[in-house]
């Protein structure tokens, strides 16, 4: 497979690393790539995808309360300062560059100038347009459209726009997700939960509290005085190394628990991730989840759906490992490194 010259990776450093990881697929793959941090403040020149820091995110809350006109002047000079560093990444040579835009459009202004260039525009998008009605009509400007969603996403695009996009959806690393035969006791479980913490979530997984359940994440403590029970099932947040053990020294894990008023459709990576590792997950049902991974997932809808898909496939190991084993199947094929291979044959 032949590759552009070079390629800029433009994204978010948040998301569950999407961008980061993204690229990261890339250079496995041999391409020349560099990433571009779209939310960093100053935007961190040099592209340094492990050490990046986000002055922008850690002080938002604050300018936000101390200044909102201080705050949104704050994400305009962000913004600007990661667009002009694209485009010292792509120069002004006559190169194929190739320049992929992830979770959402850029500025129309940083647009313009890279089609003034004779850069390829990609754009791998994350969010549905309905919330911001400027991203659609920037969908002009992208040679590629991908999005991570179809069904009511694309329903919602313009009669033009449905017939151009195409679905990709979220991916897992297959470096940092896998099966892994010997793990530390440490990790093992029944039941595991990863996630920040909500109310609502506490008292869903209340349901499986007298499980062998492991709850990872941050910010649980703020549960103790509503759900005491979380003080023995709670294990602190963990590294990204320690992720796959979690998940393989789980019998089963839950997935994704959106909040209440979520319109969920989309799979999240986390689905993914899991997956991934080969061990039998139930997540929140939505469309995109069932439509890619069908029974081979237990799909919730309420908390008593989680007591019971719990407590079922607890009992039945020999069906629970083998729905686990072919969910993978399906999930090694979106990985980052396949969703990289997609969408650079569409620009060679």
């Amino acid at each position: 497979m032949s590759f552009p010259s070079k390629v800029i990776v433009v994204g978010a450093a948040w998301y569950g690393d999407w961008a980061k990881l993204f690229y990261k697929a890339l250079l496995r793959l041999g391409v020349n790539a560099k990433i571009v941090y779209n939310n960093s403040l100053p935007a961190p020149v040099g592209g340094n995808s492990d050490t990046v820091t986000s002055l922008f995110e850690k002080s938002k809350l604050i300018f936000r309360r101390v200044s909102p006109t201080f705050f949104v002047a704050l994400k305009k000079v962000r913004q600007r300062l990661s667009d002009y560093e694209t485009l010292l990444r792509v120069g002004r040579g006559h190169r194929k560059i190739v320049v992929i835009f992830t979770w959402t459009p850029g500025s129309s202004w940083i647009l313009e100038k890279l089609k003034k260039r004779g850069a390829i525009l990609v754009l791998w998008q994350g969010e549905p347009t309905v919330r911001d009605a400027t991203w659609e009509p920037k969908f002009d400007y992208f040679d590629h459209i991908f999005i991570i969603d179809d069904g009511v996403w694309v329903d919602i695009l313009s009669d033009k726009n449905k017939k151009r996009v195409r679905l990709l959806p979220l991916s897992a690393d297959e470096t940092l997700f896998y099966p892994q035969p010997d793990v530390n006791e440490k990790y093992i479980s029944d039941v595991v939960f990863i996630g920040k913490y909500y109310a609502h979530k506490a008292k869903s997984l209340e349901r499986v509290k007298d499980y062998d359940l492991k709850i990872y994440g941050y910010g649980w403590e703020a549960g103790f005085d509503e759900f005491p029970w979380l003080k023995d099932k709670y294990f602190g947040p963990l590294s990204t190394e320690e992720l796959n053990s979690v998940y393989n020294g789980a019998k089963l894990a839950i997935g994704t628990m959106g909040t209440p008023n979520d319109r969920f459709t989309t799979a999240t990576m986390r689905t993914f991730d899991i997956a991934l590792t080969g061990t039998f997950q139930i997540c929140e049902e939505s469309y995109l989840a069932k439509k890619l991974f069908g029974d081979t997932i237990g799909f919730f809808k309420s908390d008593e759906d989680i007591k019971d898909l719990v407590g079922y496939y607890l009992s039945h190991d020999k069906e629970r490992k083998e729905l686990a084993s072919r969910s993978r199947e399906i999930a090694v094929g979106y990985t980052y490194t396949e969703a990289a291979k997609k969408i650079l044959a569409t620009c060679v």
